[in-house]
């Protein structure tokens, strides 16, 4: 605070109701954010003057609250499988009057609130329920924090829609034979799989992995969200290194990992790798030839 006055207001006998000040000099400039003291002084008439001083410092301060919210990820299944079973919001923000946060559904709905005064934000985890506790439908909702200081200054961020989708995500694989022969002899060398995916729930990736019998597995192929589904595969017995593996049992596993949070897997086993031609022998202990 300083002694100077910045804006001085002068007036006759009729004393005024009340004197508003909109943060300006006497010479009409806009003040610098900080606090300011006032005082009011009255001279009567028969030479008396009285003083009075605000308790309190009056703030000026132009500057709105800055602050930060974020989210991982905005898609997620409340389902109880332990995967993206909750959003984490994270805030940055610093010591306010008031932080006031509010979950909506699309149709305007509250579903939760949260309000702090005089403190900071600090991080929030939605599991997807109410204030009740019952779990949300699926849809959009919106999660809006407002933010005000002393001065009355407020600012807004809203983040993008979060999504809560419970719907099932299943996968799907058929083969096209229990047994082959990938020996190159042109006859029953390839292994054929046909993979399929939900094809409503949006997909992260995928993958699918051919195991011998003790569990290691040989043979990986994979993708993202982009695939084309349903996607036919061929397998000709061979490793991730090229190499042909050796006969016996085999077992293939498909998993399809959806952006939400789902992970469906699906596995088809007793796949015979045989690459030995059947063997045949004549014995003679029981052959006679007939002279004609």
């Amino acid at each position: 605070l300083q002694d100077e006055p910045i804006r001085i207001f002068r007036g006759g006998p009729e004393l005024p109701v009340d004197q508003r000040w909109d943060g300006r000099t006497t010479t009409g400039e806009i003040v610098e954010d900080g606090e300011y003291g006032a005082v009011f002084t009255v001279i009567y008439r028969k030479g008396d003057v009285a003083v009075d001083r605000l308790a309190g410092p009056v703030l000026i301060d132009t500057i709105y609250p800055t602050f930060d919210v974020e989210a991982a990820y905005l898609l997620f299944s409340p389902d109880g499988d332990g995967r993206r079973d909750v959003i984490e919001v994270s805030h940055r923000t610093e010591i306010e009057d008031e932080w006031h946060v509010e979950l909506r559904a699309s149709n305007g709905t509250i579903v939760r609130q949260l309000t702090v005064r005089n403190g900071i934000l600090a991080d929030l985890t939605w599991d997807g329920t109410d204030e009740r506790g019952d779990p949300v439908p699926d849809g959009e909702y919106f999660y809006r924090v407002r933010g005000s200081d002393r001065a009355g200054n407020v600012a807004t961020v809203e983040l993008p829609p979060i999504q809560v989708d419970r719907r099932l995500s299943a996968a799907w694989m058929f083969v096209d034979r229990p047994a082959f022969s990938p020996n190159g002899d042109g006859v029953g060398d390839e292994l054929i799989f046909e993979l399929r995916v939900t094809p409503e729930i949006e997909l992260a990736s995928w993958e699918l992995f051919i195991s011998d019998s003790e569990g290691v597995p040989v043979r990986n192929f994979g993708g993202f969200g982009e695939t084309r589904f349903p996607l036919t595969l061929g397998w000709r017995g061979n490793n991730n290194v090229g190499q042909r593996v050796i006969d016996g049992e085999y077992e293939a596993t498909f998993q399809a990992a959806y952006t939400k949070g789902d992970v469906a897997e699906v596995t088809v086993g007793s796949l015979v790798v045989d690459t030995m031609p059947p063997t045949i022998s004549v014995g003679t202990q029981y052959l006679s030839l007939i002279h004609i």
